[in-house]
């Protein structure tokens, strides 16, 4: 199971660098690991942090990040995103799984219908 895991890993982290597949990763570990929705949640977090700062790093590089930006939008960030996190803590696992899987819906639809920009 472990080789399946691994190459799942991969695979999603190809998605994410085209653009997208965080959530892929999260719907993976619930449905086929059988993980929690909150543990997965959490392994998709610290996923997506372990690849971001190689992201980060590159894009500094390239001149394509703005510092002054950065630092507004963590200043309200990371306070929100801990607040999540421990309002996610106090949800049961079923309903966090469909609150998510709407998430994805909605997130899905607006994409599908979103007019393209020229």
């Amino acid at each position: 199971m472990i080789i399946l895991d691994i190459t799942a890993a991969f695979a999603i982290a190809i998605l994410c660098g085209l653009g997208g597949g965080g959530g892929i990763f999260v719907l993976y570990l619930t449905a086929v690991s059988g993980m929690k929705q909150i543990t997965a949640q959490g392994v998709n977090l610290l996923f997506f942090l372990s690849s971001a700062v190689g992201a980060f790093a590159v894009n500094r590089k390239n001149k394509l990040i703005d510092l002054k930006t950065f630092a507004i939008i963590s200043v309200g960030g990371i306070p929100m995103a801990v607040l999540g996190s421990l309002a996610a803590s106090l949800i049961k696992n079923a309903l966090l799984s469909k609150m998510y899987g709407g998430l994805l819906v909605l997130s899905g639809l607006y994409y599908l219908f979103q007019k393209e920009k020229k």
